[in-house]
């Protein structure tokens, strides 16, 4: 829900939505491999 806020609020700051868009793809690709080196409920 905060992506959009996220980007929009670099958008204003930097005049481009690059660095947004990159940090959330940051966030995504480090959420899944997290998700990856999950170990099963016992």
């Amino acid at each position: 829900m905060a992506g959009p806020l996220i980007a929009g609020a670099f958008a204003d700051l930097t005049g481009n939505y690059r660095g947004g868009f990159t940090l959330l793809a940051l966030i995504a690709g480090s959420g899944s491999a997290l998700f990856m080196l999950a170990k099963k409920p016992e």
